[in-house]
């Protein structure tokens, strides 16, 4: 509940705060008569429809009036900065609130970020599988922890920060997967950290790494996240800014990332399947033992 409330307040504040800047420091450099009027004249564009008569042309004017107010109130919009950013502030407030609802997570309003996700194996002493009358085993829960960082979120930071990882002999029996993603503007790249066990000790996988910002031809019409505990599928949304060449997706600690960003209740171990349609119409599975590489013109899909 105090969350909610901090929530509610910095929603508030900003809205405030974000105005009144606005109001101070446009109100005397705009021509307000003129905006007002292009918002005038496009209401009047709306209006106009009552004369219309000619039931057949109805839906093709309704059209043409909402475009003529659309652009003139975006012609607005793009001219007052502030009010841009207000309007975008409330919209990421209202999701944000929404997300803390549903019990989603949401990805910090800033354009460029670091962040630095890990997925690890705990023990479920509440929820022991029992076996016989006096044996029993405990679950595996798998927790995901993910940490934003906004000072080291450029591509130098993110090529160090990789093989510092990539060279530490620190590592949990519990680890599973570290996820490394970096948000520029519009891409993402995207790394992954895989342990894997061998020999009664943990090791990381060993790759080479290089950095590319060059946007795939790849593109995945349609990836459903299945899994035998669940009677329905989970449509997993992957933008076009993770099709970015080199980076490393659907991993494990990936699949559980997109289930953590959306709204729909589910179960989560490694006996998940996706089933994956590309922009060529190919449809394979992906099992929790594979994640795909993205290349320039197509994908490779890789075993851990």
């Amino acid at each position: 509940m105090l969350l909610f409330y901090d929530t509610l307040y910095y929603f508030l504040y900003e809205i405030i705060s974000t105005a009144s800047n606005m109001l101070i420091n446009y109100i005397s450099n705009i021509d307000l008569k003129d905006k007002l009027k292009d918002i005038k004249e496009g209401i009047i564009s709306i209006y106009n429809i009552r004369s219309m008569v000619n039931t057949n042309t109805f839906f093709a004017k309704t059209l043409f009036s909402y475009s003529i107010l659309y652009s003139r109130i975006q012609k607005i919009y793009n001219k007052i900065p502030c009010l841009n950013n207000t309007i975008n502030k409330i919209c990421y407030g209202l999701n944000y609130m929404y997300s803390i609802i549903i019990n989603k997570r949401i990805e910090p309003y800033h354009t460029n970020w670091f962040s630095i996700s890990n997925l690890k194996r705990d023990f479920s002493i509440t929820k022991p599988l029992f076996i016989k009358d006096n044996e029993f085993k405990y679950i595996f829960e798998y927790k995901f922890f993910e940490s934003f960082h906004y000072n080291i979120s450029t591509i130098e930071s993110f090529e160090n920060f990789y093989n510092i990882q990539n060279q530490s002999m620190i590592i949990s029996p519990m680890d599973v997967e570290t996820l490394l993603l970096l948000k520029l503007d519009n891409k993402v790249l995207v790394r992954t950290l895989i342990r894997s066990l061998s020999r009664n000790y943990f090791e990381k996988s060993k790759k080479t790494y290089f950095i590319s910002t060059i946007p795939s031809k790849v593109k995945f019409l349609n990836v459903e996240y299945t899994h035998p505990n669940m009677n329905k599928t989970i449509s997993l949304n992957i933008g076009q800014e993770y099709f970015i060449e080199g980076n490393e997706i659907l991993s494990t600690a990936f699949v559980k990332r997109l289930l953590e960003y959306q709204g729909i209740s589910y179960f989560f171990d490694l006996n998940y399947t996706l089933k994956i349609l590309d922009n060529k119409i190919n449809f394979f599975e992906l099992g929790s033992g594979e994640y795909i590489i993205i290349e320039k013109d197509k994908y490779k899909i890789m075993n851990i």
